[in-house]
């Protein structure tokens, strides 16, 4: 600076190459520079680079480069300073090269506004742009898997002979959001907010409860015991209230399920754990699944499964289940349908480099086209049309897989973005293993992350040691990316770069959130449970990462009438196996 007699090129200043402190200097430096009359604040991402005006200019240029999606190696760092380098000279030299990049500055600054978002804090009014007495937080989580809960104030831990599956002494509740937090053994978790007192007192009690899958069919009943006018959960019911005929089991010594849900999961409590306002985290164990014969089709596959070493024998279809999930405010949705998308195959270069190569998020094929062999479902065993799996009992399902994670849908999958605390490495991972861990005033939301060899995942590593993280909607336009960011690099690399994502700080927390995602959920860290197990010897372990939602971004070009809409979210589910996923579209 004291060396040039002329105005200078472009400055280029990157928080991604210098602590926040040298950032503030360095701009305390430049605003007293003759040659520098317009500073624009950029976002906070990696991939984006402010230049400052000279004062031969009215307006500041922002360049920003993205590598390709498609490949990351060890070597990124000299391609991306020798792109910005040319791309810099570029627009020095050449006007109109600036003026056009100018002008995409102004485009973007104006989407990055005030005015293109909404930002709540659940502990304040309810935003303008939203319905009056409409709950943001729950209809900002969707879709949100939905199921009957039912228990009986009749039975007894310790008896083994009750009159529990009479209706009269069974209170039924509908539970909006739920999620499974292992399969070995399989665990449910939700918050104490969703079911109503009464329930919750019986479960507390009895130790016992059952789950039975909301589906279409009973889309009225769910529309009259949901939660309405800012309720946390709806009231209880019983059976003959729903016009639901209940399904007795084990001579009556479990709480009734719902005879018309294809799935049933007949569940003990484990524990309920304390979280703060005298809540608490809802922790079963599914003891029997009992699954319909009408939603399974019949596999051909040869494919070894892990549970005795099994062959798959029949396949849990969610189209067949067609499960309702919770919108929130009133509202359900269905499945519009079920999409194949792989995981990404990492490939290694003979020079060493390695490379990944993503799929697509493709449509699967319609169920008429594929052939059901009834013989052969028939031949499955279990109690008339239903197949069982007690996993306690039994060595293994004879489906030949566990199927905690094929009934648990459609889950909702989003992004949890955090920084890593030494090199501040901004690291963002999909997870469909959510669900909301409390509700009202000081909402709660719980991540599930699986650890191996003692080894945990950078997501719960990082919220634990940081105190925060963040929850990222992940959309259809999003859904290759998201594909994307599970690659298995080290912790010391960016999922963004990886990806191509942009990473902008929080507003309230100390985190990387993604720029692109509609809904933003800002948390701090509260704790972490680790789910219990039966088998010490297993490697895995489950833990359940718990946080408060302290801030809430939508965008507002997702909103119609004040409301999400949920088919301009378009959000993406996960579904049952390696592959599959789901869009939901609204109930009608």
């Amino acid at each position: 600076h004291k060396k040039l007699q002329s105005p200078p090129p472009p400055v280029i200043i990157s928080k991604n190459l210098s602590g926040l402190v040298m950032l503030r200097a360095t701009l305390a430096f430049l605003t007293t520079s003759p040659f520098i009359n317009n500073i624009v604040p950029a976002t906070h991402t990696t991939n984006s680079f402010l230049l400052l005006s000279s004062a031969t200019r009215s307006t500041p240029v922002l360049l920003r480069t993205r590598r390709s999606s498609s490949t990351y190696c060890s070597s990124r760092s000299s391609r991306f300073l020798s792109t910005t380098v040319t791309k810099m000279t570029n627009a020095h030299n050449d006007l109109s090269s600036t003026e056009s990049a100018a002008t995409d500055l102004s485009n973007t600054t104006k989407d990055l506004g005030a005015g293109s978002s909404i930002f709540w804090k659940p502990d304040s009014a309810i935003p303008a742009d939203l319905l009056p007495n409409s709950n943001p937080f729950m209809s900002a989580l969707t879709p949100r898997p939905t199921a009957w809960i039912c228990v009986s104030d009749k039975v007894d831990e310790s008896s083994s002979s009750t009159s529990s599956g009479t209706s009269k002494d069974s209170k039924i509740a509908l539970l909006e959001g739920y999620n499974t937090a292992s399969d070995r053994p399989p665990v449910m978790i939700f918050g104490t907010d969703s079911i109503p007192d009464d329930v919750l007192e019986v479960l507390s009690k009895t130790k016992k409860c059952s789950l039975s899958l909301a589906t279409e069919v009973q889309l009225d009943a769910c529309k009259k015991a949901c939660a309405k006018d800012g309720a946390m959960s709806g009231p209880s019911f019983s059976f003959s209230d729903l016009g639901f005929v209940p399904a007795v089991r084990d001579n009556g010594s479990r709480p009734p399920s719902v005879s018309s849900s294809p799935v049933k999961l007949h569940c003990s409590l484990v524990e309920i754990t304390d979280l703060p306002d005298d809540r608490g985290l809802v922790i079963l164990e599914v003891d029997t699944f009992e699954i319909g014969k009408e939603v399974l089709s019949a596999s051909g596959s040869s494919k070894k499964s892990s549970s005795g070493g099994r062959q798959v024998t029949a396949r849990v279809e969610a189209d067949l289940m067609k499960p309702i999930s919770s919108l929130g405010n009133g509202k359900f949705g269905r499945l519009e349908g079920v999409y194949d998308m792989y995981r990404p195959s990492k490939v290694t270069e003979q020079d060493g480099s390695v490379s990944w190569t993503n799929h697509e998020f493709t449509k699967s094929r319609p169920r008429d086209e594929q052939d059901v062999d009834e013989d052969h479902l028939s031949s499955l065993g279990g109690s008339g049309e239903t197949v069982e799996f007690t996993y306690l009992e039994e060595e293994g399902c004879i489906l030949g897989y566990n199927p905690t994670k094929q009934v648990i849908l459609p889950r909702p999958i989003g992004w949890i973005s955090t920084y890593e605390k030494n090199q501040r490495i901004p690291h963002v991972a999909p997870y469909s293993f959510f669900t909301d861990a409390g509700r009202g005033k000081r909402p709660m939301v719980a991540f599930v992350s699986m650890a191996r060899r003692g080894e945990r995942k950078d997501a719960q590593t990082d919220s634990e040691e940081m105190g925060q993280f963040a929850w990222n909607v992940v959309t259809r336009p999003l859904a290759e990316q998201m594909n994307y960011s599970s690659a298995d690099i080290t912790s010391a690399e960016s999922e963004f770069e990886l990806i191509g994502l942009n990473d902008v700080p929080a507003r309230l927390i100390d985190a990387p959130i993604v720029e692109e995602a509609p809904i933003v959920f800002e948390c701090r860290y509260v704790k972490t449970k680790d789910v219990p197990r039966h088998d010490e010897a297993n490697e895995s372990r489950w833990s359940v990462v718990i946080g408060e939602v302290l801030g809430i971004k939508i965008d507002k070009d997702i909103l119609t009438d004040g409301e999400i809409d949920v088919t301009k979210l378009l959000p993406v589910a996960r579904m049952g196996y390696a592959q599959e996923y789901g869009l939901v579209e609204p109930c009608k």
